[in-house]
């Protein structure tokens, strides 16, 4: 069974109904003992049959959808031929080497196989095959009477804007235009497009997961300056006519493609105002307040950005902040949870933070069923654990509290949101982890966050 931070919560069932609820990453191990029982299927559909019986423009979405491929097929099993043993060795190491209880010996080993490139492509295949499972189990845990709808949106589609963009690039040097007129108006404007295409993907999925009535939607992916550079920077080098461009003209245009994804994703998450979509805010230890990280910095009533904490004690190294466009912090490193064919790994990062308050969400939700998103959210951010470390990090500088949230949920049903929120911080204390005497924590790679770009 699985052994991490949720399980002081309740088994919980909805008692005589079925909540629907969504994981929007990498597809999930449908198989799984721990799952199989939790996926949704659309009665709407007949299996197999190449119809599209339920007239919805989707042709045999049983359990949901590939919005990456735009197809039926939510996992590619073959890719479990990637795992290799050391995978979960490296990830137990990496984890524990960020709770400070890795040996020296450890940390030399995991540190030199990150050199084996044949390890490197095992791992990146597996993890991005496994995520999506993973996160899935952490959002289920300790809920009964849950239905999970597996959206697909990893991987993202092939850069067919990304190659059309170079090819426009390329014919107007070749014609002879001003660098700045290209730079301006047809690199610009191409960005633009590859934003709204992004965001038309999510449209899509919003939109379907409103017509399922989907209380929570969890999406552990993300594309952040790092992704945004590796997309601008080719073509900034076209223009510079094979001369690479300064960090300063990369970042411009990065930031300019990430702010453009923010405008257009919001417009995409506002397609299903009755869904609390839950986001990773990402892995590479930078401030979104400065460069964005989407989807997590779409700021919507519907929406929430977590961050990773070590526990209780401190935030990950790894994990992305900003005191305005991350709401909470959550644990996200060790967690213990389900791959498929039935493993088990454990994993670091605010996609493993992410779930942990997807599930909160859910056990929320199902308490009262009456609540909009908007009450929901107020309900975490406003019973977490503030502490000092979050400081500047998070807008409510706290740390989830599942006990706290989960009374305040009950004690909705009885009196206002606030006076509830009010009542369940009087009664529960916050979570008090005692910090063992282990050394300081040490980031080895950094855990992944699938992209869907």
């Amino acid at each position: 069974m699985r052994n991490f931070a949720l399980a002081a919560g309740l088994l919980l069932s909805s008692t005589g109904f079925s909540s629907n609820i969504a994981v929007i990453d990498s597809g999930l191990d449908y198989q799984h003992s721990e799952l199989k029982d939790l996926i949704w299927e659309n009665s709407g559909e007949v299996f197999g049959n190449r119809i599209d019986d339920d007239e919805n423009g989707l042709v045999d979405d049983i359990r949901g959808w590939n919005f990456a491929n735009n197809h039926s097929i939510l996992i590619e099993y073959a890719d479990d031929q990637s795992y290799r043993p050391d995978i979960s060795k490296f990830l137990d190491i990496q984890s524990r080497s960020l709770l400070g209880t890795a040996t020296k010996g450890e940390q030399k080993w995991a540190q030199e196989i990150l050199s084996d490139s044949e390890f490197i492509k095992s791992i990146n295949t597996y993890l991005n095959y496994a995520h999506g499972t993973h996160v899935a189990g952490i959002m289920t845990k300790n809920l009964n009477d849950v239905k999970v709808i597996d959206i697909r949106i990893i991987p993202g589609k092939e850069n067919a804007e990304e190659e059309e963009l170079r090819k426009k690039v390329v014919t107007a040097l070749a014609d002879g235009e001003e660098i700045n007129f290209i730079a301006e108006f047809i690199f610009k404007a191409g960005l633009k497009y590859m934003a709204y295409q992004n965001a038309k993907s999510f449209a899509a999925i919003a939109s379907y997961l409103d017509q399922q009535n989907t209380m929570v939607a969890n999406a552990s992916v993300g594309m952040g300056m790092a992704q945004a550079q590796g997309i601008v920077s080719p073509i900034l080098t076209l223009l510079n006519r094979g001369k690479a461009p300064s960090i300063d003209q990369i970042n411009e245009y990065a930031n300019f493609f990430l702010k453009q994804s923010v405008m257009e994703q919001k417009k995409a998450f506002a397609n299903a105002p009755n869904t609390l979509f839950i986001f990773a805010s990402g892995n590479d230890g930078m401030d979104n307040d400065q460069s964005p990280t989407v989807p997590a910095s779409v700021r919507l009533d519907n929406t929430i950005s977590v961050g990773a904490s070590i526990g209780n004690r401190d935030s990950a190294p790894f994990s992305n902040y900003g005191a305005l466009s991350v709401d909470v912090f959550a644990p996200g490193v060790g967690i213990l949870s389900i791959a498929p064919m039935d493993r088990e790994l454990a994993m670091s990062g605010t996609s493993q933070a992410a779930p942990y308050v997807a599930n909160i969400a859910t056990q929320i939700r199902i308490i009262n069923p009456e609540l909009s998103p908007l009450e929901v959210k107020g309900i975490i951010m406003g019973t977490v654990d503030r502490k000092g470390y979050l400081g500047g990090k998070a807008y409510t500088e706290g740390v989830v509290n599942l006990m706290r949230a989960t009374k305040a949920a009950e004690l909705s049903l009885e009196v206002s949101i606030r006076e509830a929120i009010k009542l369940s911080k009087a009664e529960i204390a916050d979570n008090i982890e005692e910090i063992p005497d282990v050394d300081l924590p040490i980031l080895i790679g950094k855990p992944v966050l699938p992209s869907f770009r």
